[in-house]
């Protein structure tokens, strides 16, 4: 089995993260206050430097009005 890196995966989410809150105006201590954690946590979040729980990614995707969505899409030299 091949190894696979998750740092990319998660530098991605955490872009994506900021991108959403940005556009919606609020701070990282707010998005923290939401998600009744630290702003250290948010900061590490949105530069891909933690690995969250499938349901701090639903949280986050309502505290934005969003959905989430997950897709499986075959990588480059993938099986």
């Amino acid at each position: 089995m091949a190894h696979y890196d998750s740092s990319e995966t998660l530098i991605s989410v955490g872009r994506k993260i900021r991108i959403l809150r940005e556009r919606a105006g609020i701070t990282q201590a707010e998005l923290a206050k939401k998600l009744r954690t630290k702003k250290e946590v948010v900061s590490r979040i949105e530069k891909g430097r933690y690995n969250l729980l499938l349901s701090t990614l639903i949280e986050i995707a309502h505290i934005f009005g969003r959905q989430l969505q997950i897709r499986f899409i075959k990588r480059k030299g993938g099986a």
